[in-house]
Formats: C-alpha cells, sequence, structure tokens
C-alpha cells in the first residue's frame, strides 16, 4: 500500500521537483534498489509527484484560485523582440501604417479539465506596420479572448 504524501514530506518533495521532473526524482528514489525487487511505499507515482509540484509552486507564485475552468479562463500571451521593441518606439516619429490580423488555425483548443471541457478558440493576432521603404511585424498575441478591451490592452502595450 502507498504511502501518502502530505505535510512536511510534501514540501519538501515539492520543493526538491522545482530542480527537476518527476521521472528523475522517482529514478533517484529507487537507485540503490536491485531489479525485481518491490517498490518501496514512499515512492510515489508521477501524478502524485506532478500534482504535489503544481500545489507547491502555486504556493510560493501566490495562486488561490483552484478551479481549472477560472484560472485559465482569461488566456493571453504577449511576444516582442528586441527589433520589434525598437521599431515600437519608432511608431511616434514616422509615419507608418498599422495593420492588424487574426487567425484561429494556428492553435488548437485548450482541454481544461477530466470532463474534458474545451476552451474557446485562441486567435493569434499580428500586427505589422509598414511604410513605403518596409514592413515588419512589431507584436503577436495569442488570446483566448476576442474582446475590444484585450486588443485595446494588448496594443497600449506597444
Amino acid at each position: 500500500m502507498k504511502r501518502p504524501l502530505n505535510g512536511e514530506k510534501r514540501r519538501e518533495v515539492g520543493m526538491q521537483l522545482f530542480q527537476e521532473c518527476a521521472s528523475n526524482w522517482r529514478r533517484q528514489a529507487v537507485s540503490s534498489l536491485s531489479f525485481g525487487e518491490k517498490l518501496p511505499a514512499n515512492v510515489y507515482d508521477n501524478t502524485v509527484l506532478w500534482k504535489c509540484k503544481q500545489s507547491e509552486r502555486d504556493k510560493t507564485l501566490g495562486i488561490t484560485e483552484n478551479c481549472q475552468i477560472m484560472s485559465h479562463s482569461i488566456f493571453r500571451l504577449h511576444s516582442y523582440s528586441m527589433r520589434q521593441a525598437i521599431y515600437c518606439t519608432l511608431l511616434d516619429t514616422m509615419p507608418v501604417r498599422l495593420s492588424i490580423d487574426a487567425t484561429g488555425s494556428v492553435m488548437k483548443k485548450i482541454k481544461r479539465s477530466t470532463q474534458k471541457i474545451l476552451s474557446s478558440h485562441i486567435f493569434l493576432y499580428e500586427a505589422v506596420v509598414s511604410n513605403g521603404a518596409y514592413q515588419t511585424s512589431v507584436t503577436q498575441m495569442i488570446s483566448e479572448k476576442q474582446d475590444t478591451f484585450t486588443i485595446f490592452s494588448w496594443l497600449t502595450l506597444c
């Protein structure tokens, strides 16, 4: 019978898992065993170790929302390269044309729970500036939300 991973041991294992993956932790835990020996009760399944790592990471980051649907209901990712950041600063100094496009065919929907609830469509937004001499991408956003405020917030970052 497996021993539960609770209390101080759970915290200790969670901190160790910050530095490595669950399979490596298990490999180290059984390194002293010979082939054919039974696993001791304190060698936990990967699912237990993953949950332990997640709960320790949540504690460290101050995440208190346990509902998977609510914690992922706002999904947004912005990215900028150094070159794009430089072009964003130039937008105020020269006349350029800004074009924005979005596509929903780049990413699959995310499964959010054990009931396999799917997210909304996830769109990749791309903003491109151009003048007569050049054209370049200045920012991208991956977002599940397709509302005006989300797009406005993204564009005000640049």
